[in-house]
Order: C-alpha cells, then structure tokens, then sequence
C-alpha cells in the first residue's frame, strides 16, 4: 500500500505539468481527481507498475489492474467547500467510490470460515492468506462489487511559485480513494 501511496504522491507531478493552466486550489483537486477517472496514462502506468510489485500470480495481475482501473473510472465526486488562507489552501470533496473494503472484509471471513471448500484440510489464518486460492477468491468477489460508498476528504495545498500544488497525501485519503478504507 505504501507504494501506492508514492504512486498517487508521484502522480501529482503529472498534474502540476500536464493540461490546462488552472488557477485555484479546486481547479487543482478537480484536475487530479479527472486523471483518475479518465484513466490517464501516467496514472495507468503507475498502477500497473506497483501491481507488479504485489505478491500476485501473473494470471491474477492482469485482473487486478482492470479491477483498480474501474475504481478509477467509478470514481465521483462533489467539491463541498474551499478555503484559502495567503498560499495555504483546503479544499474538502465527498468521494464515491466502489466499496472494496466491503468486499474485502467479506471474502475474508467467508475464505476462512469455509475452508473446505479450498482444501482438504484446513489451514492456519496467516497459511491461507497468503494461498493462491485466496487471492483468486478475493479478486473475484471484487470484480463483482457494485454497491458504492461515500468519503470526505480534505486535499491540503500549497501555492508554490504562483501555482497551486496539492500536498503529501495521507494514508487515510489513500484508502478511500481505493475505496479500502
């Protein structure tokens, strides 16, 4: 998750450098948030590059990504307010986005109080986690989530050299974006 993490951090200089100018700190969190959603291809690239860092089955990498990707293109949001202080900024945003977490917490309990129906015998929590079995049963749950899920988030920015830059994002606003937390 961490490299995730640096993945959207590093994605932020694509949106200071890429498109239109856009003068105010909303601008600047819609413009991020609309590389997400159109699936641009820094960000594609950057995904497709921490999944292959994962601890996934070749065969499984491929559908992680379309699965991450549809977050993206899922992805919805409403600016709720904006406020700027001399080069400080907020601006707060309610996200919506696929409920993976659900689905996470779901397949978990389900794998490993239905062991059986993966083994013959059954296996330690920390054991069955880390199985391909596992990891195909988590990956195909997520591939038929719908039910979606409602975030606040606050982007903090910072004005450097006359333009608006969206600073270090947190662990938190991570997870909710990828619809985790």
């Amino acid at each position: 998750m961490k490299k995730l993490m640096i993945i959207m951090l590093v994605g932020l200089f694509v949106v200071t450098g890429c498109g239109k100018k856009v003068d105010t700190p909303t601008e600047k969190v819609e413009q991020y948030l609309t590389f997400f959603q159109e699936r641009e291809k820094g960000v594609v690239e950057r995904l497709s590059d921490w999944i292959m860092d994962q601890d996934l089955e070749e065969d499984l990498r491929s559908t992680y990504q379309d699965i991450m990707e549809q977050q993206y293109q899922n992805l919805s949001y409403e600016i709720l307010k904006e406020e700027i202080d001399n080069d400080k900024a907020t601006v707060v945003v309610e996200i919506e986005v696929l409920n993976y977490q659900a689905s996470l917490e779901k397949s978990k309990d389900y794998f490993l109080n239905h062991q059986e129906e993966f083994y013959e015998t059954v296996k330690e929590q920390e054991e069955a986690e880390k199985t391909k079995e596992y990891k195909e049963y988590r990956i195909k749950e997520l591939q038929n989530v719908k039910d979606k899920t409602k975030y606040q988030i606050t982007f903090q920015l910072t004005k450097r050299n006359k333009e608006w830059v969206i600073d270090e994002i947190d662990n938190a606003t991570f997870l909710k974006m990828y619809g985790i937390y």
